[in-house]
């Protein structure tokens, strides 16, 4: 009777040090999960971050090559384009997570002094795109009430566009503004189209341009046969002429062929098809482009009314038209 009464108590320790070691397993299990749980949230938070981070590095990467390509695009295309036309630094605003807006300001150089020429905003696509928004740019066009030509118009800055005539075309008639520039008062200084009766080198312009008159851009050929143009007894203006600017400290043309060049490697630059039209017409039958195959149509000046007066004395100028003046100071 003894040792069965000894045995008891010893059975109900047992039951209690199995229940309490079931409970502590538990207990254990319970901060084992808890413990992953937690460290699995942490993962997945810093899988998260560094995604984040990461897509975020990847699309500013992106979108700023697109930015830079974009100014290239346009700053290159500028450079065989746009009349005595430059450009005054870039802005870039974000808009939106794919797309954003290049803006820039434009002036042009008359008789040494810059004048304002409003501003140009180009949209750009993380994806490739580069285009101007959507709207009417066309110029102001003003009609003369009794026949002879109408005059087109700057449309941000209202100054007088010029206008080029074309060697090869017989025009019904052309604007000419030499007898304007001569009523002209000697406290304003203009740009000048001058456009000439024949097909001539850089250099046969550099030579012919008078003293106190300023040669800031050469007109182009550009065009295999005028006559494939159903414009082609308009004038050219704008953005439909190709040349370059006159630099006193390098030669012209060679760096105008540099630029065409430039633009030809880039085939998938925004205006790659312009250069690449461009090209095939100057070297012609050639491999390459040299100088020598560059051909000028006309040109533009810069002067004092007094100074611009001088052209018309020249055989080769076929008629002048003004664009832009300012006052001088």
């Amino acid at each position: 009777m003894k040792d069965d009464n000894q045995t008891e108590p010893t059975d109900e320790l047992d039951f209690f040090d199995e229940k309490k070691s079931t409970d502590r397993f538990t207990e254990t299990i319970r901060k084992a999960q808890r413990k992953t749980i937690l460290r699995n949230i942490l993962i997945s938070f810093s899988v998260s971050v560094v995604l984040f981070i990461s897509l975020f590095l990847l699309w500013s990467f992106a979108m700023e090559y697109r930015k830079n390509q974009a100014i290239y695009d346009v700053r290159l295309y500028d450079s065989i384009s746009n009349p005595n036309v430059g450009t005054a630094g870039y802005q870039v605003i974000t808009n939106g997570i794919t797309n954003g807006i290049l803006e820039y300001g434009q002036y042009k150089i008359i008789d040494g002094k810059p004048i304002d020429w409003g501003e140009k905003k180009l949209s750009y696509s993380i994806f490739g795109a580069l285009h101007r928004f959507a709207g009417d740019y066309s110029p102001i066009q003003i009609e003369k009430e009794q026949g002879g030509d109408g005059r087109k118009y700057h449309r941000e800055t209202k100054q007088l566009l010029m206008e080029f005539y074309h060697p090869d075309v017989e025009y019904s008639t052309m604007i000419n503004d030499f007898p304007r520039i001569a009523n002209m008062t000697e406290n304003l200084s203009a740009e000048m189209a001058v456009s000439f009766t024949e097909r001539v080198s850089p250099e046969q312009v550099r030579d012919m341009i008078p003293e106190g008159v300023s040669l800031q851009w050469y007109w182009v050929a550009s065009h295999q046969d005028v006559e494939d143009d159903p414009h082609y007894d308009q004038s050219y203006s704008g953005d439909s002429l190709y040349g370059f600017d006159h630099r006193e400290d390098l030669v012209d043309e060679e760096m105008f062929i540099n630029n065409i060049k430039s633009g030809v490697s880039k085939e998938d630059g925004k205006y790659y098809e312009n250069f690449n039209q461009l090209f095939n017409y100057v070297r012609g039958n050639n491999e390459e482009i040299s100088p020598n195959q560059v051909t000028v149509l006309g040109a533009v000046i810069t002067g004092t009314p007094e100074n611009l007066l001088k052209m018309k004395e020249i055989s080769i100028i076929r008629t002048g038209v003004l664009g832009a003046t300012t006052i001088n100071y």
